[in-house]
């Protein structure tokens, strides 16, 4: 369950906070009372965060490429100004058709620039939490039912840029960080919502091409994608940030329910974001008399 009390007054620094799931995460973390700062490239005209005026809530908004040496010393100067609890790395170049067309960018945002975050946070002390996110793609079987223990690896530029990601934060923690903080990564798959109008993707090119009047292409008709909401990978990530407690341990089945907990009057099946809402009912329930049985559904097998 997610403390609500935890992000009260909290300085958080968002990388990437002008993007699909920078903006929808600036909109959960300013409703939690959390002191916004963000750092990005220019928001693109027509935005998720541009229409919404999403800027106004942030103490801070900063505008670079921090692939550029100038503009990350200025980002590390901030950091120390600010001084922030925590650090949510989002910014990267986040399409695989796009890393083949700039193979070299890709490497530079994803993996270079990850590790220089790396180095920056680790040296400001009052950081206690980094998250860095990166893909269900990483993994090199990925016809398979992965957990986090499965082997990594990746056929094309964004997915290799991402494994090799996940590598270099292992041997950063294991080498290099400071003891007091807590670095993560998390993997989410694809996700869909409102405010998503990047190119080559599903949901925005369907919605463009009922604008255009033009037919509906599909470039890969025959495949099956696990599609999330984007708060549900946005809750988790606020989760992690809270508790890393089971970096490197924790394997997740697929199709497996957990039962959170026993009652003997009535069953609520929930998952998700809905599933806070569900066991703060519970003292209403209790009130009545009534027994509460919480499941935690996780997954769909298969999913549809």
């Amino acid at each position: 369950m997610i403390d609500k009390n935890f992000w009260k007054n909290k300085k958080v620094v968002i990388t990437g906070h002008t993007g699909f799931k920078g903006s929808w995460l600036s909109i959960i973390l300013n409703q939690l009372q959390a002191e916004l700062y963000g750092f990005s490239l220019q928001p693109v005209k027509n935005s998720m965060f541009d229409l919404c005026k999403l800027e106004g809530l942030f103490e801070k908004s900063i505008y670079a490429d921090l692939n550029i040496d100038k503009n990350f010393i200025s980002f590390e100067k901030n950091l120390k100004e600010i001084q922030p609890d925590i650090v949510i790395h989002f910014a990267a170049q986040s399409l695989v058709i796009d890393s083949y067309k700039d193979p070299r960018n890709t490497i530079d945002t994803n993996l270079n620039l990850s590790f220089n975050i790396l180095e920056a946070v680790n040296k400001v002390k009052s950081i206690k939490n980094l998250l860095i996110t990166t893909t269900d793609k990483v993994y090199k079987y990925s016809d398979q039912n992965n957990t986090e223990a499965s082997e990594l690896g990746g056929e094309d530029f964004y997915s290799a840029s991402k494994a090799s990601l996940e590598l270099f934060v292992k041997a950063f923690v294991n080498f290099h960080k400071r003891e007091d903080l807590n670095i993560t990564t998390t993997r989410s798959g694809n996700v869909i919502g409102g405010g998503d109008k990047s190119d080559n993707r599903l949901i925005p090119d369907i919605l463009q091409s009922i604008e255009d009047d033009k037919n509906i292409h599909l470039r890969n008709p025959e495949s099956i994608r696990p599609w999330q909401h984007v708060i549900e990978p946005l809750n988790g990530y606020r989760v992690k940030e809270k508790m890393p407690i089971n970096l490197g341990e924790y394997c997740y089945e697929f199709g497996k329910i957990e039962i959170l907990k026993e009652g003997k009057d009535i069953s609520i099946i929930s998952y998700g974001s809905t599933l806070n809402l569900v066991i703060d009912s519970v003292p209403e329930f209790e009130d009545l008399g009534i027994d509460v049985e919480i499941i935690d559904i996780q997954t769909l097998i298969p999913f549809d």
